[in-house]
């Protein structure tokens, strides 16, 4: 537990992200306001456990709205924009959205937060009975109709939202190009041109719907011969099988007398089996001990064969229609409502974020919020706070790990307390001497600012330990 208080989240502040929150303490409420519309009856709650704090949605069967809106709208430029943030249900999830909204272009009455308030865009998981996808969802504007229209991302991610904390990334390049990670692996490489339906930009041409198909147009390519006649030869009443003729008399052997099944002649009725109750008393039926070693017992039916005389019912013949002038299609015409955004990744300013979601468990957590516009920004603090994820991919040994994991100091405390432990190589030993104080020092200065005494006090522990058990091993 000590050195867990020294192995906490460092503060993103220095990362310099666009927007950033942990719920670190109730301040939060100060910041997000709750819709008050009646049929959002879900309540909003801060939880914490051990490593960090989670905004909760803790109502079942319950609708759920929360926004917060920025100090300043976030405008785009050439720059890439990054969504990520943690989610985690405390018990199994059966029908539950945990997806986040970016709310845009001008702010709305936070207190009738609900479906229909305008978003500029929608990402993260969504989990209920067959569905289990993460959505990114954009609303472009059509420059033409003059609204927004909603464009849904094709073949989604798996979501699979578990007792466990998942890391959901969204990044959209400045090329139109985006990516979506779970826990530091890429799940989906897609085009924000390509991959939507419907497609950002409208198709050029479009059928004419004012285009009739012509009375005369004729688009059945075979007809009936009329001329022809079903053959008299022709038998519809033939079976399809018949029995076997060479099989008509049962094998040699047969046994025709003989039951497969009969009563068993050690059964006996119970003594206290009342037929006023149960009915007539039956024995137990067993095979026929004289049909182990015979071909067959009881009734012979021939097998049955494909009778040679069977046609079916007759048809008639098809031919090409002479007529056939091939499949009607409406003309083509240039679409009126046709334009081109070359650069869809210039969304419209956002000036919120929140959730609109609907949830039969509750327990659905949130935490970790961040937009950036700089993805070595988000891989710094990444490595940082999720180095169960992001170390390890960073030498391509990425395991799928649900579960949060401190960084370990176990070897650290080997050292101090074992000095003559020399397993491990000098200069390895050295790296991770660096990257451990590095991350103690990160921890402490967060720790200090929020909580000065009990970290002096911690701090003072720690190295009053350190000390006499380091004279202890060395006597």
């Amino acid at each position: 537990m000590i050195f867990f208080l020294l192995t906490h989240y460092t503060n993103s502040q220095q990362y310099g992200f666009l927007y950033n929150e942990h719920f670190d303490n109730d301040s939060w409420r100060e910041r997000w306001n709750p819709t008050k519309l009646n049929n959002y009856s879900g309540e909003w709650i801060r939880k914490s456990d051990k490593y960090k704090s989670y905004l909760q949605m803790s109502t079942k069967n319950s609708f759920h709205g929360i926004s917060t809106f920025f100090e300043k709208p976030i405008t785009f430029t050439k720059k890439s924009f990054i969504i990520q943030y943690e989610v985690k249900s405390i018990i199994p999830v059966n029908c539950s959205g945990a997806y986040i909204k970016l709310f845009g272009p001008e702010k709305f009455n936070q207190d009738s937060l609900s479906n229909e308030t305008n978003y500029i865009i929608m990402f993260g998981p969504d989990q209920c009975g067959d569905t289990n996808k993460i959505h990114f969802i954009l609303k472009h504007w059509n420059p033409i109709l003059n609204k927004y229209e909603e464009k849904q991302m094709i073949d989604n991610p798996i979501a699979n939202i578990s007792s466990t904390s998942k890391v959901f990334t969204l990044i959209i390049k400045n090329d139109n190009k985006f990516e979506i990670h779970v826990n530091g692996k890429p799940v989906r490489f897609g085009s924000l041109l390509n991959d939507f339906e419907p497609p950002i930009n409208p198709p050029h041409q479009i059928d004419d719907t004012n285009d009739k198909k012509p009375e005369d147009w004729v688009d059945e390519e075979f007809i009936v011969d009329e001329n022809a006649k079903k053959p008299k030869d022709w038998d519809e009443n033939e079976p399809e099988f018949i029995q076997d003729p060479e099989k008509l008399e049962p094998p040699q052997g047969w046994l025709l007398n003989e039951e497969k099944m009969i009563p068993n002649p050690k059964s006996t009725k119970p003594e206290e089996w009342d037929e006023n109750l149960y009915g007539k008393w039956e024995p137990e039926m067993i095979e026929n001990p004289k049909c182990k070693d015979a071909p067959g017992c009881g009734h012979y039916e021939p097998p049955l064969t494909i009778n040679p005389k069977f046609v079916g019912p007759w048809e008639p013949p098809m031919y090409r229609n002479p007529q056939y002038k091939g499949k009607w299609r409406s003309r083509k015409i240039v679409n009126p409502n046709y334009f081109v955004d070359n650069h869809p990744y210039n969304f419209s300013k956002l000036t919120g974020l929140g959730f609109d979601l609907w949830t039969v468990d509750g327990s659905i957590q949130f935490s970790n919020i961040i937009l950036a516009n700089d993805f070595e920004q988000i891989k710094k603090y990444n490595e940082k706070n999720y180095p169960q994820f992001y170390k390890i991919n960073k030498n391509d040994k990425a395991e799928d790990s649900d579960s949060y994991k401190p960084i370990k100091l176990d070897f650290l405390t080997k050292d101090l307390f074992n000095p003559k432990s020399d397993e491990k190589n000098e200069e390895q030993s050295q790296n991770e001497l660096e990257i451990s104080f590095e991350n103690l020092k990160n921890s402490w200065k967060k720790h200090y600012s929020e909580d000065p005494t009990t970290t002096l006090i911690i701090t003072a522990v720690v190295i009053v330990f350190s000390i006499f058990t380091s004279m202890f091993c060395f006597k």
